[in-house]
Formats: structure tokens, C-alpha cells, sequence
């Protein structure tokens, strides 16, 4: 009797290994397909990821490529040259770069190894792309800081002192032959917008109107120096334009330091604070602040509400002469007009500053020179 139990618990034994082993066996088999699946899916979530990644610096490249474009446009070609050389490498990078976003075995893969090694030719590419597009933003970094700059402090006659300051001075010119009369095109010339100005209250400890001239006043559009582009010929005689007679057909000239040097069409710009500026609305500077970004330059001429563009007419066969020498100046001075004498004029380091005499065609203006480039 015993002996019979003996051999059935033994055959129960056996059975219960057989499928505790087999039962094993299954479960090694769906751990290891569980984790096939998760370095799969890991690999695929590297692929969107690596995917996503090239596609986003291709996109930057092409926008780094697009704003250079347009900072360069209507530019002096001498001026921009090696800017010019580093988009057009970039442009080439872009135009020769395919991201091929197809999975790499097709969506039913199950090959991890596939996705891996794709995601790292996206990386690469990736990468390729955001150090072209690093190289060219500092290529137009390089050539914002060989613009001419600019800057000089205000004193007013109460003591406050505002110090202003400009970067990237870059005038600009465009042919339209499709405007004129038959003969003529119109020339379109702004300042670029590489222009970066400045306007710090620097009195010490103190908050600082805005009408440094009058400070009881509420006004806050004063301007804090009128911009003058200069040039060593009259272009609007070069033009065509000769009648004095015609205030508007007569570029104005300039006596700086025994030399006489032409504006372009009364070509002032004011720098004033913007619309939107704070200082603007409160008409006063708080302690220490400085406005920057938001200043706007009004040309006396009317230029174009919408594009702030001057526009004029020349003969056509000088229309690219007249447009290159817009594009270059000789120097760039930054002036305020003399009223009433330098003893009632609120600026009391003025009787300290150089002076220009502009002449016009009612009379000549006495203006103190802030600043100005070498050149003049």
C-alpha cells in the first residue's frame, strides 16, 4: 500500500515539474518579447525625437537665412560681401540637406536597431544644420559691429544728464523704374533697420523729464538730436533736381570744420521716444532707465506712413550713381539747433561743442555737433 502511494505522489511530482517547467518556459518567452517591445518603442520615441529635432534646425537655418537676406537687401555690396559669401554657404547647406522623414522599416517594424540608427543620422544632421546656423547669426552679428556708431551725453541747463547712443548707422537705396515720367525712376532710401538706439537718464539719484528742455512740461516726444547722414557731392543736383526755387528739389549743405558736406533732401531724423515708450506717456525717466528698442526717426520730408521710405525722382541714367552714393555717406553726424543764441539754448555744454552752420534757402542755422563718425 505504501509503496503504491510512493509511486503516485513521485508521478504527481513529475507532472507538476513538467509544467511548473513548461509554465517557466512561457514566461521567460513573454518577458523577453515584453522587452523586445519596450526597446522598440524606446527606439522609436528616439527616431520622432531625432526626426523632430533635424526638421526644427532646418527650419532655423531657413529663417537665419531669410533675415540675413533681408538685412543685406538694397545694401552696399562692398558692405556686405563676406556676409553675403557666409549666407550663400549656408543657403547651399540647406538646399543639399534631405531629412527623409519615412520610418526607417515601416510602421509595422520590429527592428530597434533600425530606429536607433536612424535617429542618429537625424542627430547628425541635426547637428550639421544648428552649427551652420550659429556660423551665419554670428556672421551678421560681425557685420552689425562694423556699422558706424555713435554717442554722447545731454546736460541740461537743471543738471539732469541723458546719455544716447546708436549702433548699426547703415543708409539704404531702391530703384523703381516702373515710377517717373518717361526718362526718370523714383529712388527710395530709409536708414536700415540695423539701427540700435539708446537713451539712459544718468542724473544721479534722480528721476528725469522726458522735455529735457523744458522740464515742467508734459510733452514727451522731445527730441534728443536730429541724425544726419552727409555726403561729399549734392545728389540733388546729380539728380536733375536744380530749380532753387523749389525748396523740395535742393539737398542742403553743411559747413563742418572748413569743409562743406550735402544732406540728402533735408534728411533729418529725430530720435525721439516711441509711441508706445513709457517714458513716452509718464514724459519723465525713472531713476536709472533706459529705453531702448522703442525710438522712432521721423524724416522732416515726409517719407511713406506705411514704410518709412523717402521717396524721389531722378534722371534715369544716373538712377544707380545716385543710389550707391545714398547707400554710402561720408560721415554721420548727430546735431541740435541753436536757438535764440547758445546763451538761452538748454544745453549748457553746447558753448563747449563743435558748431555746423547748415545753409538753406531762408536763411543759415547754427547747429552744435553731439557727435559725429571720423570722416567729417
Amino acid at each position: 500500500m505504501m509503496k503504491r502511494l510512493s509511486s503516485r505522489i513521485a508521478a504527481l511530482v513529475c507532472v507538476t515539474m513538467i509544467f511548473t517547467m513548461t509554465g517557466c518556459g512561457q514566461s521567460n518567452d513573454s518577458q523577453s518579447a515584453q522587452a523586445s517591445e519596450e526597446q522598440i518603442q524606446k527606439a522609436k520615441t528616439q527616431w520622432s525625437s531625432a526626426l523632430y529635432k533635424a526638421t526644427d534646425s532646418q527650419n532655423d537655418l531657413k529663417t537665419a537665412i531669410t533675415d540675413a537676406n533681408d538685412l543685406t537687401r538694397y545694401a552696399l555690396d562692398s558692405s556686405v560681401s563676406e556676409l553675403q559669401s557666409t549666407i550663400n554657404a549656408a543657403y547651399k547647406v540647406y538646399t543639399d540637406t534631405t531629412i527623409d522623414s519615412s520610418e526607417p522599416s515601416g510602421s509595422e517594424s520590429s527592428d530597434a536597431e533600425a530606429y536607433t540608427t536612424a535617429a542618429e543620422e537625424l542627430d547628425k544632421i541635426a547637428d550639421d544644420l544648428e552649427k551652420r546656423t550659429t556660423s551665419l547669426n554670428a556672421a551678421v552679428e560681425a557685420y552689425r559691429k562694423s556699422l558706424p556708431s555713435l554717442s554722447y551725453t545731454i546736460t541740461s541747463n537743471e543738471g539732469y544728464t541723458y546719455d544716447v547712443s546708436i549702433n548699426g548707422l547703415d543708409m539704404r537705396a531702391s530703384i523703381d523704374t516702373e515710377q517717373g515720367k518717361p526718362g526718370t525712376v523714383t529712388i527710395d532710401s530709409w536708414v536700415a533697420d540695423t539701427l540700435d538706439i539708446t537713451i539712459a537718464n544718468t542724473t544721479p539719484g534722480k528721476e528725469a523729464p522726458v522735455d529735457w528742455r523744458n522740464p515742467d512740461s508734459s510733452n514727451g516726444a522731445i527730441s534728443f538730436g536730429n541724425l544726419v547722414p552727409l555726403y561729399d557731392t549734392n545728389l540733388c543736383t546729380t539728380m536733375g533736381q536744380t530749380n532753387p526755387l523749389i525748396t523740395d528739389a535742393t539737398c542742403r549743405s553743411y559747413s563742418i570744420g572748413g569743409k562743406t558736406y550735402w544732406d540728402y533732401y533735408d534728411s533729418l531724423f529725430m530720435v525721439i521716444a516711441g509711441q508706445n515708450s513709457t517714458v513716452r506717456s509718464t514724459a519723465k525717466f525713472s531713476v536709472g532707465e533706459s529705453v531702448s528698442g522703442m525710438l522712432v526717426l521721423d524724416v522732416i520730408y515726409n517719407p511713406n506712413e506705411k514704410t518709412g521710405k523717402l521717396t524721389k525722382t531722378s534722371k534715369q541714367d544716373v538712377s544707380e550713381q545716385v543710389a550707391d552714393s545714398i547707400r554710402k555717406p561720408v560721415g554721420w553726424a548727430f546735431i541740435l539747433s541753436v536757438e535764440g543764441g547758445s546763451a538761452n539754448t538748454p544745453y549748457n555744454a553746447g558753448a563747449n561743442l563743435e558748431r555746423a552752420v547748415k545753409h538753406d534757402l531762408w536763411g543759415d542755422d547754427d547747429y552744435y555737433i553731439l557727435a559725429k563718425t571720423k570722416g567729417l
